[in-house]
């Protein structure tokens, strides 16, 4: 999520332990590595997002990576309507000629795209006065492309909520604000299954993710971090 790797080496182990698959969701994380690997190497598939606010964009539409020929197979089969074979149900999923050609051309923008946005939060950061209640999101051994770069506020603030709403009212969209998620038992949709997870309502009750793409300029940084060392 936003671009941050987890930690890939542990999850596998875990889910190894359980005989559970790992399927990468990779839709912010073009670039990001953990260790020497990018994310979407590790699992048995890994699924991107190309909408056109993704690092690699095409407008919209994504793309599956795996190893497995098998899995390869069934994937496409399922993408283009079962082959229309009568054999097999499928959608029609498909990526357009179109949007493909402009996703391959854009590859090797990827690397330049990441690092301007690491030189964009790398500013946000020195700008920051010290002593401020938050970190930066690290979960490591990991290279996150800063599709943004988010902090996360320490147990010294007793009232993370206000200030997100703070910084999302002093113009850095909050995406906690802005789309009102939350843990999914939480979730009308899911008000059967009963579940607690202390540890994931901690982290997005305090999480910031301030924007670092490409397309900030100096007095656009200078903003956010005057904003957030007002806040």
């Amino acid at each position: 999520m936003w671009g941050y790797p987890f930690n890939q080496d542990q999850t596998r182990n875990i889910l190894a332990e359980h005989g559970i698959p790992l399927i990468e969701d990779c839709a912010h994380a073009h670039g990001t590595k953990f260790g020497n690997k990018f994310t979407g190497t590790f699992g048995e598939m890994s699924c991107f997002s190309t909408h056109d606010r993704k690092i690699l964009a095409t407008g919209e539409g994504g793309f599956v990576l795996t190893d497995c020929p098998e899995t390869a197979q069934n994937l496409t089969m399922f993408t283009r309507l079962g082959n229309l074979s009568g054999k097999k149900s499928g959608v029609n999923y498909k990526l357009g000629a179109l949007q493909a050609s402009l996703g391959i051309a854009r590859l090797p923008d990827i690397e330049e795209q990441v690092s301007i946005r690491k030189a964009n939060a790398g500013a946000v950061k020195s700008r920051l006065k010290s002593g401020q209640p938050f970190d930066e999101l690290s979960f490591g051994d990991g290279r996150p492309n800063y599709y943004n770069l988010v902090f996360k506020l320490n147990s010294d603030v007793s009232d993370p909520e206000t200030v997100l709403r703070r910084v999302n009212n002093a113009g850095i969209v909050i995406d906690q604000v802005k789309y009102g998620y939350n843990v999914f038992y939480k979730r009308e949709v899911y008000s059967h299954i009963s579940a607690h997870c202390p540890n994931s309502e901690n982290m997005i009750q305090r999480l910031i993710q301030i924007p670092v793409h490409p397309g900030i300029k100096e007095q656009d940084i200078e903003q956010i971090t005057n904003i957030l060392n007002e806040i």
